[in-house]
């Protein structure tokens, strides 16, 4: 794959950049913009729009976006560790009813792995999990991508995503909830 590199004076390190996961970026950036135009242009009924779909894309272009700051092999260690962790607690919690409160997911959301989270559910943590990031460090370091400067600031970063990550949890809830029906709260509470 052709590259070039570049001292990066935002992130304070040079970057290697692929011309093609570039091109690939702005393909998937044309496609979400045609999308957004239909849902505007043609008045799409927001209850039906396809949460899966939406999550794939968005998900890729975190994706893409992880490779340009990170590199590929730490943004593939964020995915997979994102991917995995985020289906054992979404398992477990499923199952145990312990994690999260006792909830179980609809058929709204298909193909199911192991037959209790639904495939998406991973691909949706990682799209939230690594913009939460990126706003911590921004939070912490004036900068995208931080230095790690100690298990203090690790924790200080780490929590700040966590704090990120539950706001934005807080405002899908609900229309997951509600809406779209993807999961269903046994014991329903205020929220």
């Amino acid at each position: 794959m052709n590259e070039h590199r570049h001292f990066d004076l935002h992130l304070g390190r040079e970057i290697t950049v692929y011309p093609m996961v570039e091109r690939l970026f702005w393909v998937a950036l044309g496609i979400l913009g045609v999308g957004v135009l239909g849902v505007l242009g043609y008045q799409i009924n927001l209850n039906k729009l396809p949460f899966e779909a939406m999550t794939y894309t968005f998900s890729s272009l975190v994706a893409v976006h992880a490779v340009y700051m990170l590199g590929w092999k730490r943004a593939l260690s964020f995915f997979c560790l994102t991917l995995v962790i985020s289906f054992v607690m979404e398992y477990l919690g499923a199952k145990t009813g312990r994690i999260f409160g006792a909830y179980y997911y609809t058929e709204a959301l298909n193909p199911k792995i192991l037959g209790t989270v639904p495939v998406v559910i991973p691909f949706a943590y990682f799209m939230v999990l690594y913009p939460s990031r990126m706003i911590a460090d921004l939070m912490v370091w004036g900068k995208a991508v931080g230095v790690t400067k100690g298990m203090g600031w690790s924790l200080l970063t780490a929590t700040l995503a966590g704090l990120v990550m539950t706001a934005w949890d807080l405002t899908m809830d609900p229309v997951m909830v509600r809406q779209v029906e993807a999961w269903v709260w046994t014991e329903p509470g205020p929220w």
